[in-house]
């Protein structure tokens, strides 16, 4: 079901512009601004998810979830609240997640740290994302990891064999090479 409704601005915010969420959204805009703002219907991950990834019998009704290839969140500081909403049931079924972690909205006073505990508990390895390099955080945290900067967090199910030997042989893959060229 929805959650619930927001208003964002329909002028200068367009889908895929950085920096501009719930934290840009329309409360803070002149009065004139305000007039162009319309109705945006907002649904947590977990309503979506049980809405639209069910399996439907023939008498269609839903059973059985599907598992969730891909799961990507980019939601600009409020990354941690989706998944936090998100809740066990639909997080075990995401083969591969990849979220932002920086400084904006609500990571602000959230821990990654916390994040990634939960995340484990539902069966998921976690590696900072970069370009063809991956650096795991779970089982590996350094209290510095809670710098606040700009990045992606990949993550993977465990229960997806193949997926997480690649990403774990990656992961090995770019510790040999910082130990080459420290």
């Amino acid at each position: 079901g929805m959650s619930n409704e927001m208003r964002f601005h329909t002028g200068v915010m367009k889908s895929g512009v950085e920096n501009k969420g719930l934290h840009n959204r329309c409360k803070s805009f002149s009065s004139e601004q305000r007039e162009e703002c319309e109705s945006v219907a907002v649904y947590s991950l977990r309503d979506f998810v049980q809405t639209h990834t069910m399996k439907t019998n023939q008498e269609g009704r839903h059973h059985d979830p599907v598992l969730i290839n891909i799961l990507s969140i980019d939601v600009e500081g409020f990354d941690g609240d989706v998944l936090l909403g998100t809740g066990r049931e639909v997080l075990e079924r995401v083969e591969y997640l990849e979220f932002e972690y920086n400084w904006m909205g609500s990571w602000e006073k959230q821990h990654l740290y916390d994040i990634i505990e939960m995340l484990d508990e539902y069966n998921l390895t976690c590696y900072w994302a970069g370009i063809d390099r991956l650096w795991r955080i779970t089982d590996c945290w350094m209290s510095y990891f809670d710098i606040h900067t700009w990045s992606n967090v990949a993550c993977v199910n465990r229960s997806v064999e193949v997926l997480v030997s690649k990403m774990e042989d990656i992961f090995q893959r770019t510790l040999k090479e910082e130990i080459k060229s420290g």
